[in-house]
């Protein structure tokens, strides 16, 4: 008993499940107590004594164990089997196991009569949606026994995995030899009784895998309760070895030591459940609600990780939006419970972490009662198995404004957006945009922006796939395939944003830029240079109630917060300390700020990078918001501010201090910096040795005063063609600019096209990070159309990626344009 004792205590199985708050664990200690009080109720009745206390026991425990779990009811009926077969021949003792298995029963009886029918639609349901095909005997026992002594968590290395098979076959074998050395009346008496209480359990649910196939990742877990008298077998096999083959009986004994400590390290240095973390979710939720939103929560495990990570409001309750009750008998849809969403829908956003990996049909019956009669909000993956979606009602715009923006093969036809002025306290934008074809696009994804005239980014919401959600024909009839809705974000400045949208690939950063787009009111088709179009201006206002500080979109808090004339640097966002910068990128982050009190003090912000000495070698200071100054700041007024700057190209690669401070502008003085993270800023490979180029460019050309291209060479595989552009720096190019690449055939069409950042073959190479005298070769990749050949144009160039607008190009200081000109010869 004690080596099994000792066993039990380091089995990776057991210790999975006693770290859980799952029924598992609690299942195994009320089996195990209840096999304890029925061994103790047949010494008592073998002595003639009567196990009034024993029983008691054994009934309180045994319907706790029944009431805990289901499967337990396999041990429960091997212990009646037990019973009957020991004391087959004195039926007087054996009423005593009747009548406790009777109560036992009974004492399930209101449970059972309220849940046996709700629990066949269930398991039924769950068969049918996870489509598990059942296990044959020899895997079935198999996948047990390795569960049983070396656990069923994934190791991170290969070799691992094959070790713990290896080692949980190994003990099959002392095991096996040791079964015909137990020879004693005892011994065959302890043997007995655990294989009475091992098998049935072990027959019975193969039997229901056969007829219900249910057998999830970890599916052993269901018979965990028979893993002591596992343990307590093989102990016992093991102790017959070691009178006469004591060392081979202390080897058996070290490989379960062994399995243990390998799987134990896996479990104690591999996470787990990451993807039902619902750490992001619910600080996305909590970022983007307001307090008379919803949260459905089908599960109460969902609940349990809700209360357990919501932040709490100053008076120390959770805050708002909490999971909601719903008044359902079980997890099927009905009218009632359309009635509470339609109630919620009433009240603000439904937020609904859909765990579709549950195999239930109910989250897509919800889906489809909140698209008929709310707008979506949110849709995104959080991890393969939740998404999550919200659902918000809004009037709809008043209609609808063309816009023509013209694709290769798509075409948006109009746009609409609701209200025009908004209060940045995660207000919903009702937003109706029509796509021509009407067609969703699986291939796409359309991106909504909110933009300030200096073109920082304040909210975004990638729809995708493109026009996946359904709506009405707008005022002109015409099909509307994105009826959404748009949140405007806690923290905002008050002021003028515009609303835009673009197009671009699914699996992408890089967006289209439309061939053309009508300029109202006109209507006549013009070019564009942006790929973002316009949708609509929106007034940003001040709340009229307090905010939460907690919606704040914030990455990380400071604790404590930087505190200066009133004003509260309570956190950032944007950058950690996993960031990896190259030198020459542009640092940008979020700073989130609240006042503490009416018209504070005017009051500026600095940033500074700094090495280990101390040293500021990059940062920036002053107030990126002239319109929004500090003084005119209500109290409890929250804000986000901007900051970014571009590190020096020649910053040397290492670890830097990330701080931050208030400036005061009148004074100069500055509070004592503030360390918000480190980030890691690496230098990407350098040549100043002019390459020799496959075909110069001579005169090269020259664009703006920054870069020469002296030549290229390219490379065709297929219809794959390889452009390589070799330039001579002159001089850093801020901002950041990116290459273009066109294609055109003899008739001027253009055939391939690439857009990006500068890269190399080593690294990315931003114009930011371009140093004087530099030479450097950029790779484009382009995708010829596969019956293209003969002589090909190549239009090379550089652009600011937000406007469009290209840099001057000239060939020894004469404006030839703003691209530079190639001439290929395709082979077929």
């Amino acid at each position: 008993p004690l080596i099994a004792t000792l066993l039990f205590a380091i089995s990776p199985m057991h210790l999975f499940y006693s770290q859980e708050v799952r029924m598992y664990g609690l299942a195994l200690l009320l089996t195990l107590c209840a096999s304890t009080f029925l061994w103790k109720m047949q010494q008592a009745l073998e002595q003639g004594n009567k196990p009034y206390s024993s029983t008691a026991g054994y009934i309180l425990t045994a319907a706790l164990a029944l009431l805990t779990l289901y499967y337990t009811g396999f041990i429960l009926l091997a212990h009646q089997l037990w019973a009957l077969y020991r004391f087959r021949k004195e039926w007087r003792k054996y009423r005593w196991f009747l009548a406790a298995a009777l109560l036992v029963l009974l004492i399930q009886l209101p449970w059972w009569l309220y849940t046996l029918s709700k629990l066949f639609t269930y398991v039924t349901d769950k068969v049918t949606s996870d489509q598990d095909l059942p296990l044959p005997i020899w895997n079935y026992l198999w996948r047990h026994w390795l569960a049983f002594f070396a656990g069923h968590i994934p190791a991170t290395l290969p070799w691992l995995e094959v070790a713990r098979r290896v080692i949980a076959a190994l003990i099959l074998i002392p095991l096996l030899l040791g079964t015909h050395m137990a020879r004693s009346r005892v011994e065959r008496h302890q043997l007995s009784w655990l294989l009475w209480i091992i098998l049935p359990p072990l027959l019975l649910a193969f039997l229901v895998n056969l007829r219900l196939p249910f057998f999830p990742e970890g599916g052993e877990r269901l018979l965990l309760q028979i893993l002591p008298y596992i343990l307590l077998l093989s102990v016992l096999f093991i102790g017959r070895l070691s009178d006469e083959y004591p060392n081979f009986a202390a080897i058996a004994l070290a490989l379960p030591l062994l399995s243990a400590s390998i799987s134990t390290t896996i479990f104690f240095s591999t996470p787990r459940y990451v993807e039902h973390d619902y750490r992001p979710i619910v600080d996305h939720v909590v970022e983007h609600s307001r307090p008379n939103d919803t949260v459905l929560a089908l599960f109460p495990w969902q609940v349990g990780y809700w209360r357990a990570y919501s932040p709490h409001t100053p008076d120390g309750r959770l805050l708002p939006p909490q999971p909601k009750e719903v008044d359902q008998q079980i997890l099927v849809w009905n009218s009632s419970f359309a009635a509470t969403l339609d109630q919620s829908l009433a009240e603000g956003t439904i937020w609904f972490p859909m765990p579709l990996s549950f195999g239930s049909t109910l989250p897509l019956e919800i889906e489809d009662h909140l698209q008929e009669r709310a707008r979506s909000l949110e849709n995104s993956w959080f991890s393969t198995a939740t998404r999550l979606s919200a659902w918000t009602q809004v009037e709809d715009p008043p209609h609808s404004q063309p816009i023509e923006a013209v694709y290769e093969d798509l075409q948006l036809v109009h746009g609409s957006v609701a209200p025009s002025t908004a209060p940045s306290a995660n207000t919903p934008l009702a937003i109706d945009l029509c796509w021509h074809p009407p067609t969703a696009r699986a291939d796409l994804r359309a991106t909504l922006r909110l933009l300030d005239d200096n073109g920082n980014e304040w909210g975004q919401r990638d729809l995708n796939p493109l026009a996946a959600h359904t709506g009405m024909p707008n005022a002109q009839g015409d099909p509307c395939l994105e009826r959404i809705a748009f949140a405007i974000p806690v923290g905002l400045p008050p002021a003028t944003y515009q609303l835009v949208v673009g197009v671009g690939p699914k699996e992408a950063e890089q967006l289209f830029t439309p061939l053309s787009t009508a300029a109202l009111p006109t209507a006549e088709l013009t070019p564009v240079t942006s790929p973002l179009i316009p949708l609509a201006q929106i007034t940003v206002t001040a709340p009229t109630e307090a905010i939460a500080p907690q919606r704040l979109p914030v990455d990380s808090w400071l604790h404590p917060p930087i505190e200066d004339a009133g004003l509260h640097l309570l956190g950032f966002a944007g950058i950690n300390s996993d960031t990896v910068l190259l030198a020459g990128d542009e640092l940008k982050l979020t700073l989130a700020l609240q006042s503490s009190t009416d018209q504070p003090a005017e009051r500026h912000l600095y940033i500074s990078l700094l090495d280990r000495q101390g040293n500021g070698l990059a940062g920036w200071e002053g107030w990126p918001l002239p319109t929004y100054p500090t003084q005119i700041w209500t109290q409890g007024a929250l804000t986000q501010v901007p900051i970014q700057f571009y590190l020096p190209p020649d910053l040397a690669a290492g670890r830097y201090a990330l701080t931050a401070g208030f400036l005061n502008p009148q004074t100069g003085e500055k509070t004592p910096p503030a360390t918000l993270t480190q980030v890691e800023v690496v230098r990407r490979p350098t040549s100043f040795n002019q390459p020799i180029s496959q075909s110069p460019i001579a005169p090269p050309v020259q664009f703006g005063t920054h870069a020469e291209l002296i030549g290229y060479s390219f490379i065709q595989e297929g219809t794959t063609l390889h452009l390589a552009l070799d330039w001579k720096i002159l001089q850093p190019l801020l901002p950041p600019h990116h290459i273009f690449t066109h294609l055109f055939d003899a008739s001027g069409e253009r055939i391939a096209q690439t857009d990006g950042v500068p890269t190399t073959v080593d690294s990315r190479a931003p114009t930011g990070s371009w140093l004087p005298g530099e030479y450097l070769t950029t790779q484009q990749t382009l995708i010829l159309p596969p019956d293209i050949q003969g002589p090909i144009t190549v239009q090379a160039g550089l652009y600011l990626p937000t406007t469009g607008e290209r840099l001057l190009a000239t060939v020894e200081g004469t404006p030839i344009g703003n691209s530079a000109t190639i001439q290929l010869q395709i082979a077929p």
